[in-house]
């Protein structure tokens, strides 16, 4: 580390040539915290619920709690509550999406190629399509399939 004559770093040089130490943050996931987290998480714990104790998880009872706190009016809950909707909404539109895509596939593959389509790949494609949800099942009901 070379200075002028008034102490100062030469351009060039620097003082910490290493630079900051990087954070090391606590490893909060070992083995037996999550463990443990998982275990208390899914403890069933009372909770009072229109003056009468009621068994639920610790997740259902904090989750509950946030929606009430949002509903009167918290608004830091309200935010929370909010954030974590989207996420799950944005999250459930994704999976549909995908498994939207999977089934198209598969019905091409029905269609184009009947020759290739195995009885157990029929039936699990029927039964993927009789297993869909009520809003979704418009979009192929028009379909015919292998008979």
């Amino acid at each position: 580390m070379a200075r002028d004559e008034h102490g100062r770093f030469l351009p060039g040089e620097s003082g910490n040539p290493y630079g900051r130490p990087r954070k090391v943050e606590p490893d909060m996931f070992e083995d037996t915290d999550r463990t443990a987290f998982f275990e208390i998480d899914n403890e069933e714990i009372p909770v009072g619920l229109n003056g009468r104790p009621v068994k639920m998880t610790t997740r259902k009872a904090i989750d509950k709690r946030m929606a009430l706190a949002a509903a009167g009016g918290n608004i830091r809950a309200a935010i929370e509550w909010t954030k974590r909707r989207d996420r799950y909404i944005s999250k459930v539109a994704k999976e549909t999406g995908e498994t939207i895509e999977q089934l198209v596939k598969s019905i091409e593959v029905v269609q184009n190629s009947p020759e290739d389509v195995t009885d157990d790949y029929l039936n699990a494609l029927k039964s993927s399509l009789e297993n869909l949800h009520p809003r979704l099942k418009w979009l192929f009901q028009d379909i015919r399939l292998l008979n």
